[in-house]
């Protein structure tokens, strides 16, 4: 949605193309800012030891990105939620505007939140696509996979790539998208 790349490129990308986002709500109309992709029913009967893999970058440039924990009225975001056979969706990887400051680098920068606090407290997603895998602690029958994202403002500009589900027992790539 209204991706504008005239920033910079994004670089590390698993092939010839990846999925990004920016202004959901200028493209959409207010009250769709937030879209989300769903992965549905991947077959995971007998696999133990799973781990979700993908690659995500995210344009910094401009401190864009907003908080509601830290005072804005929103929070952008990028997360990835798991359900297995049915359940309700559990958090995997979340990413959040990291500070206030409206200028400088790695300022109102989308970052992991590893303490789930709605904060980025983590690694910095920047134009360079990097790698973030998480263990899922359970298992089932299906696996449905969710990616959310709110993005509401021009250069609020978030990117994903090479998803992959995978199970060391038996060791087995189960999905990649």
């Amino acid at each position: 949605s209204q991706i504008d790349l005239s920033f910079g490129s994004y670089t590390n990308v698993h092939g010839t193309h990846f999925w990004a986002g920016e202004n959901h709500g200028g493209l959409f109309g207010s009250g769709n800012e937030e879209p989300n992709i769903v992965f549905s029913s991947i077959d995971i009967t007998g696999k133990t030891d799973l781990t979700f893999k993908g690659l995500f970058a995210a344009n910094n440039v401009s401190a864009a990105f907003e908080n509601q924990a830290l005072g804005h009225s929103h929070s952008d975001y990028v997360i990835v939620e798991y359900s297995i056979d049915g359940g309700s969706y559990q958090p995997l990887l979340r990413f959040f505007a990291n500070n206030t400051t409206s200028s400088g680098t790695n300022n109102k920068s989308l970052a992991e939140d590893t303490n789930g606090d709605g904060i980025g407290d983590g690694d910095i997603l920047t134009t360079t696509f990097s790698e973030f895998s998480k263990s899922i602690p359970e298992t089932g029958n299906t696996i449905t996979l969710r990616l959310k994202a709110y993005s509401n403002s021009a250069s609020e500009e978030w990117a994903v790539d090479y998803f992959q589900l995978e199970s060391s027992i038996p060791s087995t790539t189960l999905a990649t998208v």
